[in-house]
């Protein structure tokens, strides 16, 4: 039969070796997937955005709370600033400057969604390390 015919065997111990490794690239490949910083934002102080603004480098402020977050026009970076929730004074000096403001409501998480985004993933390492153990 030759080379042709013949039939190579892994033994097991390779096998789970191959698994665990290839478990382990999966689950760092998913946590990078996941906690990605994504693009660059600057923070400037409040008192920076104003005198940004009143140099005209902002067209857009989004508002969500106390967070200030737009883009540079000269340099066309992100930014996000905390500072006093928004009120007649800061819209007007907004407003002078030519600013467009866009309000957006605050994200409200629940209680649930706290628990499922934060102690699930635990739970399923916890349940996955029980279930690998008892494969062996």
């Amino acid at each position: 039969m030759g080379k042709a015919g013949k039939v190579f065997r892994v033994r097991s111990s390779y096998k789970t070796i191959g698994l665990w490794v290839f478990l382990f690239v999966l689950l760092f490949l998913v946590y990078n997937l996941f906690s990605r910083a994504g693009e660059d934002i600057k923070e400037p102080s409040i008192t920076n955005l104003l005198d940004k603004v009143k140099d005209k480098k902002v067209d857009l402020v989004t508002i969500k709370g106390n967070t200030y977050s737009g883009v540079f026009n000269d340099t066309k970076e992100k930014f996000r600033a905390s500072g006093p929730p928004a009120d007649s004074k800061m819209l007007e000096t907004l407003h002078n400057e030519g600013v467009d403001v866009k309000y957006e409501k605050e994200e409200q998480n629940g209680l649930w969604l706290t628990i499922l985004s934060q102690w699930m993933p635990v739970a399923f390492l916890f349940v996955f390390f029980i279930f690998f153990m008892r494969q062996l």
